[in-house]
């Protein structure tokens, strides 16, 4: 039998195992930099926000089922890998109405961006122009078109635009959206009303956030957030007129539940920049889409084929404008 001697350790060799680095007077980036999945930052980001706002970000309408049903499907994509190849050189790029990003990802509009962070959505627009990716910038948001093209000038910004009862506040946001350089609107079509959001109703979801005895209690734990909340700039929509009740009133009061193809034929005229159509859920709407003049749609996979003569339309759209 071979055996092993033990012996007294060499104090260099123990030295050196010994980490000598000090407490980080940050430990919020430290758990950020130690985060291996969304789940790890979703875990810190509640600890971090009130209940209000993390129950927006992570929730869905009435039951959550079709949210469940996305996170289930997504979960069950397999790749169907290829050995033997050469991977020392990889490359992700993909054109995007004829330009190029460095993987074919945009970064999708979110509402009320400053109420989960006080910077807001020129803090997401900057890391997507760092990784030269797509920032949309929502209605709903909380930084004008003019103040995000401000702060991230060299970032590609697209609009997300949703249709209203007074069109003069929409013809407002697209001439912003149009006058600082935005390069694509992205009218947004599966929301003619709000979504009965159960766990927003019950939070009582308001921007600015109610001081209710409730939230102040919820705050305690959270003195950072209350802080930049309290001291920074006064949260409101960037778009809009101040507004008192809910979100959700909000949303129902402005919507408008007549909107047609119609519509889309109105916002063709008016935008002349590239136009994308978010929200179809089949083939059929996805072909009507393109023949109204939508130049690309956000699809589902069953959309997918109806699709392609969107591509098509804006791929000779940026062929045309290189030409010209």
């Amino acid at each position: 039998m071979i055996r092993s001697t033990r012996k007294f350790p060499s104090l260099p060799y123990f030295w050196s195992l010994i980490d000598w680095s000090l407490p980080s007077l940050k430990p919020y980036k430290g758990k950020l930099l130690r985060a291996q999945t969304i789940e790890d930052l979703a875990q810190i980001a509640k600890k971090r926000t009130p209940k209000v706002v993390f129950d927006y970000v992570e929730g869905s309408a009435v039951d959550e089922i079709a949210y469940a049903r996305s996170r289930d499907a997504l979960s069950r994509i397999e790749f169907n890998s290829r050995v033997m190849r050469d991977v020392s050189k990889l490359d992700t790029s993909e054109k995007i109405l004829g330009k190029a990003v460095d993987i074919p990802i945009c970064f999708a509009p979110t509402g009320y961006t400053r109420l989960m962070h006080h910077v807001g959505e020129p803090a997401v627009a900057n890391v997507a122009s760092k990784k030269n990716l797509i920032y949309a910038l929502s209605t709903m948001g909380t930084t004008s078109p003019e103040e995000l093209a401000a702060a991230v000038p060299n970032s590609r910004r697209w609009f997300q635009l949703y249709i209203m009862k007074n069109r003069s506040d929409s013809l407002a946001v697209i001439k912003q959206a149009k006058d600082n350089g935005f390069e694509a609107l992205v009218l947004t079509v599966d929301t003619p009303v709000t979504g009965l959001r159960y766990r927003d109703n019950r939070n009582g979801l308001t921007v600015p956030p109610s001081l209710s005895a409730k939230t102040i209690v919820n705050a305690i734990p959270r003195p950072t957030w209350w802080l930049n909340f309290l001291l920074k700039e006064p949260l409101v929509f960037a778009s809009l007129e101040s507004w008192n009740g809910t979100v959700a009133e909000l949303m129902n009061t402005m919507f408008d539940p007549t909107m047609t193809y119609e519509d889309l034929d109105w916002i063709r005229k008016v935008w002349d920049g590239n136009l994308l159509v978010k929200g179809i859920q089949n083939a059929d709407d996805a072909k009507r889409a393109v023949k109204h003049g939508a130049d690309a749609v956000h699809a589902p996979e069953e959309a997918k084929p109806a699709a392609a003569p969107a591509a098509a339309a804006w791929r000779s759209r940026a062929s045309r404008a290189a030409q010209d």
